[in-house]
């Protein structure tokens, strides 16, 4: 499912380049919105031992503003799929909801080709489900996180482009990995 998405997200934006269009406008402002998928790996500690690690399935939905070719601020929201592992005797099942605000500031590589550094803040709610036999505990923390990250964001189209990005969040007890490619639309 997430191969045949990506295959779908690189085969619309190389067909303009079969056309000849324009490609040139990635250093307009404005709004842009987009959706992505990728992975994002959880894991737990217990002091210097890490008691949970899971790589899961990830979706992205993102909305910004460009204000010029140097600078953006965007907000993400990031939703999981169930991440699971064993801990000894004990079945762990951890599902993450993040919300994220974060400013970018880009590098123009060429005309359609920037890369980014973005540094946020994020609200990060988690459901833990813990099952030891028949018993079950359920758990849900929320916190307020410092994010950081890196981007490569490509626009064959004008108004259409892509970006690959990765995302890194600590929270209290563990960390928060993404990697997502994402399909983004300028207004």
């Amino acid at each position: 499912m997430v191969t045949r998405y990506f295959a779908l997200l690189i085969l619309i934006g190389v067909a303009p380049h079969a056309r000849g269009e324009d490609a040139s406008a990635s250093s307009e402002s404005g709004f842009y919105a987009g959706t992505g998928l990728g992975q994002w790996r959880v894991r737990l500690h217990n002091g210097s031992m890490t008691v949970f690690d899971d790589v899961t399935t990830l979706f992205k939905i993102k909305h910004g503003y460009a204000i010029n070719h140097y600078l953006a601020i965007e907000a993400d929201a990031l939703i999981g799929t169930k991440a699971n592992d064993q801990i000894g005797p004990l079945s762990a099942e951890l599902r993450h909801y993040l919300l994220n605000g974060s400013v970018l500031a880009s590098w123009p590589v060429r005309d359609d080709l920037s890369l980014s550094a973005k540094v946020g803040y994020a609200y990060v709610v988690a459901k833990r489900e813990l099952s030891l036999g028949a018993v079950k505990d359920f758990v849900t923390t929320d916190e307020s996180r410092f994010t950081y990250g890196v981007a490569a964001t490509l626009f064959p189209r004008r108004r259409f482009g892509f970006r690959a990005e990765y995302d890194a969040i600590e929270q209290s007890g563990g960390s928060l990995n993404a990697l997502t490619l994402s399909a983004i639309y300028r207004f």
